[in-house]
């Protein structure tokens, strides 16, 4: 039996039965969320966590959904509505893909226009682009200060400025007191 048919099965079953907005699934474990819109899976991605090879079921896969998802490296995604630019996006990665409806394309909350994130995602033509780059250049010591120069780049679209400055404090917080984390 085809181990990526039980985990999307199950992904889509949960889903429905449960009530989840996002269900992540493999052989071992089973992710969950009952957040709306992104959140859920920024906050999957979060995690550390690998995501390659799960199968994903989400309530609503637009652009950025599904470059999120490409970028985890899921290999099956089920849409309750999907986008066809989703559907076209994880179809040419050779993930498995389904859905309930087919939409032309995401519109916002209020149903007045495109979604905001499918318009910020316009812009974004690989999923690899959808992962924060980090660079750091060389330290340097003045007087008693270390410094070291730091950039993040990240699309907008796909990651919040609560993260960086997440990201941010968390790397302040290690410098200044690296005998609590190393």
């Amino acid at each position: 039996m085809n181990p990526r048919k039980n985990d999307f099965e199950r992904a889509v079953s949960l889903l429905h039965r449960d009530g989840y907005t996002c269900v992540l699934c493999d052989r071992d474990r089973v992710l969950t969320s009952r957040e709306h819109g992104l959140a859920p899976l920024i906050r999957l991605l979060d995690t550390n966590e690998s995501l390659q090879d799960m199968a994903a079921a989400d309530r609503l896969i637009g652009r950025a959904a599904a470059l999120l998802l490409l970028a985890a490296g899921v290999k099956a995604v089920y849409g309750e509505v999907m986008s066809e630019e989703a559907h076209r996006l994880l179809s040419d990665a050779g993930v498995r893909t389904e859905y309930g409806t087919l939409e032309p394309e995401i519109l916002n909350r209020a149903g007045t226009g495109p979604c905001p994130m499918e318009q910020a995602a316009e812009a974004v033509t690989d999923p690899a682009d959808s992962n924060p780059r980090i660079t750091f250049g060389k330290f340097t010591q003045e007087g008693d200060r270390v410094l070291l120069p730091v950039n993040l780049t990240a699309n907008h679209a796909l990651v919040d400025g609560l993260h960086l400055a997440a990201f941010f404090d968390g790397m302040v917080q290690r410098a200044a007191h690296p005998e609590e984390y190393f």
